[in-house]
């Protein structure tokens, strides 16, 4: 990750962080817009079923915020919540990263399902707001793999905008 200010490390540090030690879908953190931060997990009981996502709002609002100034979602892009996505809205005056590349298969995504994953957002927030990539590190990657998702990435980013316009 680069450009990301140590406050934005600290939020993907902490999803990834609760992510992995649940072994869950999911893992997210956001700041508040008082400056404290909130990680969660996927909740899945018969009874309940809420994001990580929706369970870190959740937290934020119930402790009295009134804001959210960042969120991060680490998941496969293919599991990304309608819900989540309708969160977005609710940060649409930010910029949001949306993690597009499933990094837990080695399998290349081709450049229409990166699209769609774009296309997915964009009714929650604006295509200048949005800044697609992949939902976490590639170390354990082997390098044409690596290459081949962040040329999967550019090539789905320059379809989705191509039907923007």
């Amino acid at each position: 990750m680069t450009d990301l200010s140590p406050e934005d490390q600290k939020l993907v540090t902490l999803a990834r962080a609760t992510r992995g030690r649940t072994g869950g879908p999911e893992g997210a953190a956001v700041r508040d817009s008082d400056g404290r931060t909130y990680a969660a997990a996927t909740v899945s009981l018969p009874s309940l079923q809420v994001s990580a996502l929706g369970v870190c709002v959740a937290m934020a609002v119930s402790s009295g915020s009134r804001g959210l100034e960042a969120a991060v979602v680490l998941s496969d892009p293919a599991q990304v919540s309608p819900l989540d996505l309708g969160i977005l809205r609710d940060l649409s005056r930010k910029t949001i990263l949306l993690g597009v590349l499933d990094l837990g298969s080695k399998e290349v995504e081709d450049a229409e399902a990166v699209a769609e994953r774009i296309e997915s957002a964009l009714p929650f927030v604006k295509a200048e707001r949005l800044v697609p990539a992949p939902d976490c590190g590639m170390k354990y990657l082997s390098r044409d793999v690596a290459f081949g998702k962040l040329k999967a990435l550019a090539d789905g980013a320059a379809l989705a905008r191509r039907r923007l316009s």
